[in-house]
């Protein structure tokens, strides 16, 4: 706890040092996997990305069955250290996994916001996500009318899409973001 307030008020390196001293002193590999946690915590906020990704690897591989590690968090900030580290194709992943893994976790969002899929670079591009189509109309006020009661219902993520098919108007109701077609 040390270490983190420490941490918490910018001293990171010192932080740091009280955070070591517990992963070589405990026995105890939940506060291990916890001091681990911060210590990678403060390479990232020093910008030692590599260091801080390799450290948040070891924690994904070795420290998965730890439940103190949230690990929708972890994988994140993964995914930053990756990105900042100049790995944009792995922090992809990593930042996939999140949103696949805790779809409904305030770290998915993020994800999103970070992922290059769905934040393409490159001008003009468009964000490579999926939907799925539920319902499809001619009529707007109805396909509207229905997008409503997903959406009362609680459905992340529902659309009215005009369309068009055989040259008349269509209105398709697609709900969900999806990054693949799984």
């Amino acid at each position: 706890l040390l270490g983190q307030a420490i941490a918490a008020q910018g001293n990171f390196e010192e932080g740091k040092k009280h955070l070591d001293d517990v992963i070589d002193q405990t026995k105890d590999r939940t506060l291990k996997a916890l001091a681990m946690l911060g210590r990678a915590d403060c390479n990232l906020a020093l910008k030692k990305w590599g260091l801080a990704s390799r450290q948040y690897h070891w924690l994904e591989t070795m420290c998965r069955d730890v439940k103190a590690i949230a690990q929708d968090e972890l994988l994140f900030k993964l995914g930053m250290a990756t990105k900042q580290a100049g790995f944009p194709e792995t922090a992809d992943y990593w930042f996939n996994q999140v949103i696949e893994l805790y779809a409904t976790s305030p770290f998915a969002e993020k994800a999103k916001q970070q992922n290059t899929k769905y934040n393409p670079t490159e001008p003009g591009k468009q964000p490579l996500v999926y939907s799925l189509e539920v319902a499809s109309y001619s009529n707007q006020k109805k396909a509207e009318s229905e997008a409503e009661i997903l959406r009362a219902k609680e459905y992340r993520g529902v659309r009215v899409i005009a369309t068009t098919r055989n040259g008349m108007p269509n209105y398709e109701i697609h709900i969900g973001q999806y990054n693949n077609k799984t």
